[in-house]
């Protein structure tokens, strides 16, 4: 995937319904598009999010906008999902989350996997460099 492309689904984002259906067969190209900007970087960071009953460590792709939101989530039920987000025309965040299958997590370096993992059980934000992720 790319930057065009990751537009063409932030345009489908107000269309949650469409993007459901599609999102099996968009989330690995999404998540390549996001691994392959993280490893990019110099320096990266691992997150926490706390959202409801749900918390773990997360890794966004910058946008340069806070009107748009591309996260991969390691949840503390030890599962990962994507989660998109968009400001609509009310200036309304509409979320979409997609639960990651076996196959698609597969994708995610392990390198990336376990420094989500320890962020999340450290409990703390952390920042890496880019030698510090096995592909």
């Amino acid at each position: 995937m790319n930057r065009e492309q990751l537009d063409e689904v932030w345009d489908s984002v107000y269309y949650t319904d469409d993007l459901s259906k599609r999102m099996r067969d968009i989330a690995p190209g999404l998540i390549e598009f996001l691994m392959s900007s993280l490893l990019e970087q110099e320096d990266f960071e691992i997150g926490l999010f706390h959202q409801g009953e749900n918390a773990g460590s997360c890794v966004a792709y910058d946008t340069y906008s806070t009107d748009k939101i591309l996260e991969l989530r390691y949840k503390q039920d030890t599962s990962f999902e994507l989660y998109l987000a968009l400001e609509d025309d009310d200036y309304e965040m509409q979320d979409f989350y997609y639960t990651l299958s076996d196959k698609d997590t597969r994708i995610i370096p392990e390198g990336i996997q376990n420094l989500m993992k320890q962020a999340w059980d450290k409990g703390e934000t952390r920042t890496f460099r880019k030698g510090t992720i096995e592909k």
